[in-house]
């Protein structure tokens, strides 16, 4: 029999303190307030801030959670604020005692969270999630390491696994017509501001017609596949329209005062002089690539960094040197320039012996890490490099086989950068400026190994209840 029930729910809403939620302890969000450093977030977040001037700030668990919680759940600013003030769990991850209905703050103010605190202050967080010390050294220089007489006395136990991947910005794909009658529509917004400011107003706004400016341009953009020469009259076209309108502005600013822009008017103005001198380059000389090219004018710090990929010969992006070790990711470099990966070698296994106080037994790496260097380093210090598959020509089948089994091995490190980039974000950087998005990448690391601390703490609690009478009563991790 089936009665018919009433889901009017406003006696919750006139009475709210009738409807309660209690905590459940085993939520992830509860544990992961457990693992996190919250007195070292607040010690660096306090030596930030002016003590005895200003509004009070808002308090650093709540500003590192909010950043922290924006990408763990792949939000935008806005939508964490909503999920903040919809979620009691994540209240409580932040610290809250009571639970709020009313939002904590502007989403304006998760970019400056993300500007109070650096990538290396996060790669501390990250070192102390996947160690359990907290080290104030950032870096270890190679130096430093014990000599290889008195490094046999130190164990070599686990292996390092190695990699390079790309972290792709929220970009336009770069087209070199459409980045000139960007800046052309920069400019011209430019001269319209200072042409209002004008005390005396004679001759023309702008000296060309922009009906003209963007009819051609649409002409070009709107052919699938323009040949080479529609593509380099309508470069010609948007250099001329470009150089023409810088050259007002200038006369504008001359007119009106330098303070009539403000300092990111100036920061895009200078961005769209550069563009325009990179381009003229490039057309007079009939290449298509120069050092330090713009790709982006909103973006001017990306640059395309070379992967040969199958999908896609360039992506544009920050490239991030990758390290796994005992289950856990480490950023050992990143960088907005296209580095070679093998030099990072030698500071990794540095940073390996920082870290867990002993060498690595295996480095697995592809072939772009075997450098003569690199070979002759984990010699030195009796580590064996292995994960390309390859072997001498007498190797034994012992040695084969251990060659093979390596080259399986560094495939971990491929279904690592899968992971980060399919479950964490790191497939799309949203963040335009250059401190915001390391500060997104960042995070998005320190969320895969708080996930894996996680994982492996309920790891341990299943094997203390149900296995440790096996494997000798040990717990290996690899």
């Amino acid at each position: 029999m089936y009665r018919r029930k009433d889901y009017n729910q406003l006696s919750l809403i006139e009475n709210a303190n009738s409807f309660t939620v209690e905590i459940n302890p085993k939520n992830r969000w509860v544990k992961l307030a457990d693992l996190m450093p919250w007195d070292k977030i607040e010690e660096h977040y306090a030596a930030n801030m002016c003590d005895d001037n200003g509004a009070g700030a808002i308090p650093s668990r709540i500003a590192f959670g909010a950043i922290y919680a924006k990408e763990k759940l792949n939000v935008t600013d806005t939508g964490i604020l909503e999920n903040i003030q919809e979620n009691a769990y994540i209240q409580y991850f932040l610290g809250l005692q009571n639970y709020q209905g009313e939002p904590l703050f502007d989403s304006s103010m998760m970019v400056h969270f993300r500007r109070r605190f650096t990538k290396e202050f996060i790669a501390k967080v990250n070192d102390y999630i996947c160690t359990g010390i907290w080290s104030d050294d950032d870096v270890i220089s190679p130096n430093d390491l014990p000599p290889p007489d008195d490094s046999a006395d130190i164990k070599r136990e686990g292996k390092l696994t190695l990699d390079a991947t790309v972290a792709p910005s929220d970009i336009r794909y770069p087209n070199d017509v459409k980045l000139l009658n960007e800046c052309r529509q920069n400019c011209e917004k430019f001269i319209d501001d200072l042409w209002e400011k004008l005390p005396q107003k004679s001759g023309k706004k702008t000296p060309y017609h922009r009906h003209n400016a963007n009819k051609k341009f649409n002409n070009y953009i709107f052919n699938r596949k323009p040949s080479k020469s529609k593509t380099r009259n309508a470069l010609s076209q948007q250099l001329t329209y470009v150089n023409s309108a810088i050259n007002q502005v200038l006369s504008l600013v001359l007119l009106c005062g330098l303070d009539e822009l403000s300092e990111r008017d100036w920061d895009r103005f200078n961005t769209i002089c550069v563009i325009y001198l990179q381009q003229k380059f490039m057309f007079d000389n009939g290449t298509r690539s120069c050092e330090n090219k713009i790709m982006n004018l909103r973006q001017p710090h990306v640059r395309a960094i070379y992967r040969g990929k199958a999908n896609a010969t360039y992506e544009y992006g920050q490239k991030l040197a990758l390290a796994k070790a005992k289950g856990f990711v480490f950023i050992e470099n990143m960088s907005w320039e296209n580095f070679n990966e093998c030099n990072t070698l030698v500071q990794s296994i540095a940073n390996f012996y920082r870290r867990f106080n002993h060498f690595p037994e295996v480095v697995l790496a592809d072939k772009i890490y075997h450098t003569n260097e690199n070979k002759k380093f984990c010699k030195k210090y009796d580590i064996r490099l292995g994960g390309t598959g390859a072997t001498r020509k007498n190797a034994t089948n012992s040695e084969v086989k251990q060659a093979r089994f390596d080259y399986r091995s560094r495939n971990e490190i491929e279904g690592v950068n899968g992971t980060l980039k399919r479950k964490h974000g790191l497939d799309l950087i949203m963040c335009w400026t250059q401190h915001n998005a390391e500060i997104e990448s960042a995070l998005q690391t320190l969320d895969f190994n708080l996930e894996r601390r996680r994982a492996l703490l309920f790891a341990f609690l299943f094997w203390w209840w149900f296995g440790r009478n096996r494997n000798g009563g040990k717990l290996v991790f690899q």
